[in-house]
């Protein structure tokens, strides 16, 4: 879920041990995490490290009913402190798929990388996030990692195509979640006006999205971006752009039972479906999704806050006050190659 999002400042593994307690206060409350050990300390020094490492800081509030399909609401002040010693759970899909204090360094802050995983907008979490070299490679060569996790399906991508159901839910957990960095990250060693967002597939193509959304890219939330096998438009074009049949077809599915018909939908009459995604089960919404008409996907739209139009038309309106953003873009060798043999969604 979204109200537990993860950073850390390395990797947590199997081989990972946990030996001491490390405490930070945030704007919203103390929280403790473990100084851990990665690896084996051998003459290579390859995959071995240690860091200090924070896991399930909630960015948001709970999106539990009657906040699911709504957009993210900034997390309230906890009074105890919060253990972030465990990952979070991970966001609804489908199954198949003596404490010591955290100094961080006041007079050289650290910079940032945000990782947004991929997974088709429909699977995938922050626990998933490859451990190989991760110390070595990021945090031992001085820089703080975050990952976060946000709705997928149709909890994060399902819309009316009205500001009753906002589209594109999934992209604003994440620009959330951008903000967080920016008010929390000097707490945790890291430099907010050093801000790298990343991500694979569908995270690459999140990273896309989010510079040419005026709501994103222009209030310095990050500084660079990288995007591994992904592009905006590959994520809106051809088969793959799913225009509203793929929502009102999941809501005509799921909420028949609450008397929501197709002449509601026309109508704007959205109280009976309010009702049905507020009631009904999680499991019951992934079921639904699974028979729809295919991925879901990143909605441009004019009555979408964060995409109202294409890239090409969005980069065009912002002008010059789009910022110069350097962008880093490839492709990743045998992409795809975990769904050979079995049913194939064509992106990501």
């Amino acid at each position: 879920m979204i109200q537990i999002a993860v950073i850390f400042l390395v990797f947590f593994s199997q081989y990972a041990s946990g030996d001491e307690d490390v405490s930070v206060k945030t704007t919203k409350g103390q929280v403790t995490g473990k100084r851990i050990t990665v690896g084996i300390n051998d003459s290579t020094g390859l995959y071995h490290g240690t860091a200090d490492v924070f896991l399930g800081i909630p960015f948001a509030e709970s999106t539990a009913p009657p906040m699911r399909f709504q957009l993210p609401l900034e997390r309230k002040p906890w009074s105890q402190t919060l253990l972030a010693t465990d990952w979070p759970a991970a966001c609804p899909q489908d199954p198949a798929q003596i404490s010591q204090e955290f100094n961080a360094n006041s007079d050289k802050k650290l910079p940032v990388m945000i990782w947004i995983h991929g997974g088709a907008f429909v699977f995938g979490y922050a626990k998933k996030f490859p451990a190989d070299g991760i110390i070595t490679n990021l945090v031992n060569r001085g820089v703080v990692v975050v990952t976060i996790q946000y709705r997928l399906g149709a909890l994060g991508f399902f819309t009316t195509r009205t500001h009753d159901f906002e589209a594109n839910l999934g992209l604003f957990d994440q620009l959330m979640a951008f903000r967080w960095v920016q008010r929390e990250i000097s707490n945790f060693g890291g430099d907010a006006g050093n801000v790298t967002i990343f991500g694979e597939s569908a995270g690459a193509c999140s990273v896309a999205f989010h510079t040419y959304s005026n709501i994103s890219v222009t209030q310095n939330l990050y500084h660079r971006a990288i995007m591994e096998s992904g592009a905006a438009k590959t994520c809106l074009s051809g088969y793959l752009y799913r225009d509203q049949q793929q929502s009102h077809d999941f809501a005509l599915k799921l909420c028949a039972k609450y008397n929501f018909t197709m002449a509601q939908w026309n109508s704007g009459n959205f109280n009976n479906l309010n009702t049905c995604l507020n009631t009904e089960s999680y499991a019951s919404i992934v079921d639904a999704q699974k028979a729809g008409a295919g991925v879901w996907l990143v909605v441009a739209h004019p009555n979408s806050t964060f995409l109202p139009g294409t890239p090409k038309q969005l980069a065009e309106a912002m002008g010059k006050n789009r910022p110069p953003l350097p962008v880093i873009i490839g492709t990743n060798r045998d992409e795809m190659v975990a769904d050979v043999g079995r049913k194939i969604y064509i992106i990501l």
